[in-house]
C-alpha cells in the first residue's frame, strides 16, 4: 500500500514553488527594466499584479497537484451549486458588516511602536508598508469606467480567485489533514496569509481576515463563499477610491472608517449571527477531508 506523502512536506513544497516564482518575477523584472522597459508606469505595475499574483498563487497550487495526485476538485472544494452561491451573498454581508471591527484592529495595529534596537526595525517596515500604500493610491487614482472596471479585475478578482486558491483551497487543507484540527489549521494559514502580505504594521488586520476567510471557507466546503468574501473586502477599497477619484467622496487608502463603538458592536453581531445562523453547526464538528 502506497504511503501517502506527509502534509507538512506538501506545505514546505508549496511555500517553495510560491518563493522560487517570486525569485523569477523579480529576475524577470530587473530584466526587463535593463531593456529599457518603465517598470514604474501603472500599466506595468498593474499587468504584473495580475499576472504575477496568478502565477504566485495559482501555479504553486497546480504544481503541487500535479506533483502528488491530488484531485483539484477535492483540493479546492470547487463546489458551485445552488445553495453555495447563496452562501456566497452570506458571507458578502459578513464581509462588510466585519469592516468597521476591522477598522478597530487596523488602527490599534498601527498604532504599534517599537524603541531602542527594533526603531530602525519599525522604519524600514513602516517605509515599505508606504510605498506599497503609495502604489495602491496610484491603482485607484482614476476616474473612467473603465478604470475602474481593471481595478476591480486586479485588485478585488483575482486576488480573491489566486489567493483563496493558495492558502485556504490548499494550504488549509494540508494544515488541517497535518494537525487533525481545522481550527489550529484555520489559525495558523490566517497568520502565514497575513505574513505573506509583508505589513507587520497591518499584521492583525489580515490575519482576523484570514480567520473569517478559513472559517467561511470550512463551514461552507466551497472555494466559492471565501473568494466571494475575499473579493467584497476588496472591492469596497477600489469603489471608495473611485468615488474619491470623481470627487463623490473624501477617501484614502490610509482612511479608517470613524463609526461610533455601538456600531461596531451592532455590525460585528450581526456579522456572527450571520455567520453561526447559516454555517455555524459546522464549526464544532470534526473535519470530514478526504486523504
Amino acid at each position: 500500500m502506497k504511503q501517502e506523502t506527509s502534509p507538512l512536506l506538501q506545505i514546505f513544497v508549496l511555500i517553495c514553488f510560491a518563493v522560487g516564482i517570486e525569485f523569477a518575477i523579480s529576475i524577470a523584472a530587473l530584466a526587463l527594466s535593463i531593456f529599457g522597459v518603465d517598470i514604474t508606469s501603472t500599466s506595468f505595475l498593474l499587468a504584473t499584479q495580475a499576472i504575477g499574483g496568478a502565477a504566485l498563487f495559482v501555479v504553486p497550487v497546480v504544481l503541487l497537484a500535479v506533483l502528488y495526485g491530488h484531485d483539484y476538485k477535492t483540493m479546492w472544494q470547487l463546489d458551485f451549486s445552488a445553495p453555495k452561491w447563496k452562501l456566497a451573498l452570506v458571507s458578502a454581508i459578513i464581509m462588510v458588516a466585519f469592516s468597521p471591527l476591522n477598522d478597530v484592529i487596523t488602527s490599534f495595529n498601527d498604532s504599534w511602536h517599537f524603541g531602542g534596537v527594533w526603531a530602525k526595525f519599525e522604519e524600514y517596515f513602516r517605509t515599505m508598508a508606504d510605498l506599497s500604500n503609495n502604489l495602491i493610491e496610484k491603482f485607484l487614482a482614476t476616474e473612467s469606467v473603465w478604470g475602474l472596471i481593471v481595478n476591480l479585475l486586479v485588485i478585488a478578482v483575482l486576488p480573491a480567485i489566486c489567493e483563496e486558491l493558495f492558502f485556504r483551497g490548499c494550504m488549509q487543507q494540508l494544515m488541517t489533514k497535518w494537525l487533525r484540527n481545522p481550527h489550529w489549521a484555520i489559525v495558523i494559514t490566517a497568520a502565514i496569509f497575513s505574513i505573506a502580505h509583508g505589513d507587520i504594521f497591518a499584521f492583525l488586520t489580515r490575519f482576523a481576515m484570514g480567520i473569517v476567510l478559513g472559517y467561511l471557507f470550512y463551514a461552507s466546503g466551497s472555494i466559492l463563499v471565501s473568494a466571494s468574501a475575499h473579493f467584497v473586502n476588496n472591492a469596497l477599497v477600489v469603489l471608495f477610491g473611485f468615488l474619491s477619484a470623481r470627487g463623490v467622496i473624501d477617501y484614502s487608502a490610509l482612511d479608517t472608517y470613524t463609526l461610533p463603538w455601538w456600531v461596531v458592536v451592532l455590525a460585528t453581531l450581526s456579522a456572527l449571527l450571520l455567520f453561526g445562523g447559516y454555517m455555524g453547526e459546522k464549526i464544532v464538528r470534526k473535519p470530514s477531508l478526504k486523504p
